[in-house]
Parts: C-alpha cells; structure tokens; sequence
C-alpha cells in the first residue's frame, strides 16, 4: 500500500473565559490585533494564523505472507516493511501575531523506518493446540526540529514580563495593554530585564526573529523475540491457556543541536551561567522567560549519544470453563510489556538516583555541561482478571460480568 497527503493541518480552535488581566491573549492583541479569534460559544469555531500549516504526508509499506505444510504443523513466515514520514510547517503560538513558527521547507518533520521478520511454527497435538516462533524487528526513527521566533517573539515576552517589571521597578514598567504602548517598547522590556539582571549595556542583546532551536534526533532499535502460545483443552468444558514471550532490545540515540538568535539569553548566561534561572535567585521566572529551552546554548555542540538494552518476559496463563452451554467463565493472569527508549527532545535536567538534578554544574557563570540522560524506563503491566459471560431467553439477552486489577510500572503517555 501506497499514500501521499499534502493537506493544512492543524489550526487551533480558541475558547476563554479570562480569570486573569493581563492574559495572553490580551498581548498577542496588543501585539497584533485580532491575532487571537476568541470566542465562548462551543459552537463557534474560529481559529488565527498568520504562517501556513502545510504538511507532507508519505505512508508506504509491503508485507509477505507465506505458509508451508511441515511436519506435524504449519509453518508461517510473516514479512512487512513500513515507511511514514512528515514534513510539516506550523504557526506553533495559534495567533496572527508572529511570534514562533517551523517551516516545511527546512524539513521539519518525522520519519519512521520499520522492518519485521516473523516465523511461526504451529499445530495440533490431541488436546494440545500449541504455537512457537520468533520475530525480529528493526526501526529507525528521525525527528527534525526546526522551531523558529517571529518578529513578534521579543515583544511578546517583553508583555509577559510587563507586571514583574512593575513589582521590581515602577519607574521602569511598561503597561503591556496601554493603548499607547507600541510593540517597540514592548520588546524593551526584555533588554530593561537584562540590565537589571547585571549585563552590561554593551553586552544586551535579543530575541531576534528567524532564531530558536535547530536539532536533529535518531533513534535506532533491534528487538528479537521468542515466543509460544499453547491451549489444552482437558475436556469439552475446561481448557487453560499459556503463552509466553521473552524480549531482547537494543535502542541507540544520537541528538544534534544548534541554538541561533539567542543573544538576549547569551548575555544573560554569559553572566549567570548556563543554568541562568538556576542562579538568579527571585528572578528565576524572568530568566526562565527569556531563556526558554528553544533559546538555551547549553547543549549546542554536543555530539549526545546514549544506548541501552533490555531483556524481559512477557506472558499469560488463563484458565475457562463452561457450567452450561449458555453461561462461561475465566480468569487470568498477564503480564505486559513495552519497551523503553528516549525521549527525543532536549533536556537541560535528568535523574540522577531518583532526583531531578540539572547537567550543568553548579555556581553562578559554571558552563560545564555532562550529557544528559533522555532515556525512560520500560513499561510493565500486571493484570489479573475474572468473568462470566452469559446468555438469556434464546440469546435475546447477553450478560456479561468482569472484575479485573492492573499494576503499572513507568507507564508510558
């Protein structure tokens, strides 16, 4: 099977009820009027943009089955190759103000490669309905991020930043929703923050339009898999199920970033240091502001590479029987599992014996960066369930009753 889809996707529609003055939308319509359709009737479906959602979809995959009699059994070989990719642009704040974007025609996007090669060996043995096999997989995942601030970036942060700068100095603050305030001096409000943080006047610099985050992530995984399932059916009314499945995984990481633009937020940690919020005391928030993760330089350079392996079981052992020809029952154990891997994205903080610690060292103006651990755990389930399913009155009337326990551990979103 084959698809392309070049399509516009996917627009945001907006819904307030404002509890706070000023909020958000109230500057991106300072910044650009009417950049935010609002509205608070359900039905209404308005939605702001000022750069196109352009996308490329492409989805083609290939699968063989083939089947031969040997033996006492049949054998199965199942065969698939999958490719799906997307290039996509985004107007990523949701307004017709400019403030962050990607564009479609720097290859922003995702790409997934998938390959799997499956035997199955099945067949019937008395009471005995018995399966073996194994099945080997191998993917490749790309992601490439091309997030982009408009010219309406520093503005907008500039009008986030408006109250604070009326609590730290009143003699400074500018009313992000004045009618007379311009965008110009909005954005001044960012350069004002840098003074007051202690840069330099020769040394403020900005949020420029055009700069953000510019990385490139893959991700390769080799999984082999043994795995058998069996039914016995000891008479016409009990049987018991067991399967089970052990699972041997390889994932290998390697990230690339580069930040542009930032020289608003260079400033700021060419004092304070990479983890700038970390050192700035009460004005955390305010660095956090202007040196958001899109626009932090700690990671630039670093050739971040990370693997891991896993080896798990995975299985199910059920057991039915039927009281009548109408009413049947069960109960089960299963236990699940989902692999781990990483999570492909920046991160200036990880675990580290279970407790999130930053991978820049300590101490106002530090610039030593350890690579950090993007890895997560895998995911395993637990379950344990009984039922009865039953029919009434010629099967005019189904009823069916379960009672069922699950235990996660690292459940995957």
């Amino acid at each position: 099977d084959q698809a392309s889809r070049a399509e516009a996707c996917c627009a945001a529609a907006v819904w307030t009820k404002d509890v706070r003055v000023p909020s958000t939308t109230d500057i991106l319509n300072k910044i650009s009027p009417n950049a935010l359709q609002t509205s608070r009737n359900l039905d209404s479906y308005l939605a702001s943009a000022n750069r196109t959602y352009d996308q490329d979809i492409e989805d083609a995959g290939v699968s063989l089955e083939m089947n031969w009699d040997v033996g006492f059994g049949k054998l199965t070989s199942l065969t698939a190759k999958r490719n799906w990719k997307r290039t996509a642009g985004a107007d990523s704040d949701y307004s017709g103000a400019d403030v962050v974007y990607s564009l479609k025609s720097e290859g922003a996007g995702s790409e997934f490669d998938n390959f799997t090669q499956e035997f199955r060996y099945a067949g019937s043995l008395g009471k005995l309905d018995w399966l073996v096999g194994t099945i080997y997989s191998k993917e490749t995942i790309n992601s490439t991020v091309r997030f982009r601030t408009g010219t309406d970036y520093q503005a907008y942060i500039g009008g986030l930043l408006g109250p604070a700068l009326a609590l730290a100095n009143p003699a400074l603050a500018v009313n992000p929703l004045s009618p007379t305030v311009t965008n110009t001096q909005l954005a001044g409000g960012v350069a004002t923050w840098q003074a007051i943080l202690g840069v330099t006047p020769a040394n403020i610099g900005s949020l420029a339009a055009g700069g953000g985050q510019f990385d490139d992530y893959e991700q390769n995984a080799e999984s082999v898999a043994l795995f058998t399932h069996n039914i016995y059916q000891f008479n016409d009314d009990f049987s018991v199920t067991l399967g089970l499945r052990y699972t041997s995984e390889e994932k290998k990481f390697q990230g690339s970033y580069r930040t542009q633009g930032n020289t608003a937020c260079t400033a700021i940690e060419n004092r304070l240091g990479l983890d700038a919020a970390r050192n700035a005391g009460s004005l955390a928030a305010v660095v956090g502001a202007i040196c958001a993760p899109w626009m932090r330089s700690g990671l630039d350079g670093m050739d971040h590479r990370q693997e891991k392996s896993e080896k798990e079981w995975s299985g199910i052992f059920s057991a039915a029987y039927r009281f009548a020809p109408n009413i049947n029952s069960y109960a089960s154990y299963s236990r699940g599992y989902k692999a781990g891997g990483f999570n492909l994205d920046r991160a200036f903080s990880d675990l580290q014996n279970n407790v999130v610690t930053s991978i820049i060292s300590p101490g106002v103006g530090n610039r030593t960066v350890r690579q950090p651990d993007t890895s997560f755990a895998p995911e395993t389930v637990d379950a344990y369930e009984v039922g009865l399913k039953t029919q009434w009155f010629n099967r005019a009337l189904t009823a069916n009753f379960a009672a069922y326990h699950q235990t996660f551990e690292s459940f995957q979103l």
